[in-house]
């Protein structure tokens, strides 16, 4: 068998159920522990266009429920041209502004962050995966902004505080 088509395959039987059979699916066969069926409904709409295989759920959906740890090795690869205590302050800043702007549109958000990294002369990127690997400990991951829905404002600005946290460099 062709392993890679066959992936490819089941990817998109998954992706033309509804997100009810989905869920159902997920957690008839096990792959959802601690995972409500409304809490499944909610994350689905991110998760199912990424997974090809069931089992892939639980491990791309571990940062919705807990923290995870942060690629910090990833993190230095993909923000090595930026100043470390500027990248402290952007995503200290950045988290201010994702909790005042709780409940706006993900235009209105990415526009502030735009903003915010054009103020301080650093590229998007670079700030946007600060925060993705903030939110969700990985460099890859469902869109930034649903994901910090899904995980909650409040929760995913303390996971930011607490990555600039571990970026401060250490006082000697």
């Amino acid at each position: 068998f062709d392993m890679v088509k066959l992936d490819w395959l089941n990817g998109e039987k998954i992706r033309k159920k509804t997100l009810a059979e989905l869920a159902d699916l997920i957690l008839s066969e096990g792959f959802a522990e601690g995972w409500e069926r409304d809490e499944l409904l909610a994350a689905l709409p991110i998760f199912q266009a990424r997974i090809k295989v069931l089992p892939e759920f639980a491990q791309q959906a571990l940062f919705v429920k807990s923290r995870v740890e942060p690629d910090l090795a990833g993190l230095a690869k993909k923000t090595k041209k930026v100043d470390p205590a500027l990248l402290v302050t952007v995503l200290r800043e950045a988290a201010d502004d994702l909790l005042a702007r709780e409940g706006q549109s993900d235009e209105e958000r990415e526009g502030a962050l735009r903003a915010l990294a054009d103020k301080h002369e650093i590229k998007v990127g670079a700030l946007f995966m600060g925060l993705r690997i903030g939110v969700t400990g990985a460099m890859a991951s469902p869109p930034l902004l649903p994901s910090i829905d899904l995980v909650g404002s409040a929760e995913s600005v303390a996971r930011v505080r607490a990555l600039a946290d571990l970026l401060v460099p250490a006082e000697h």
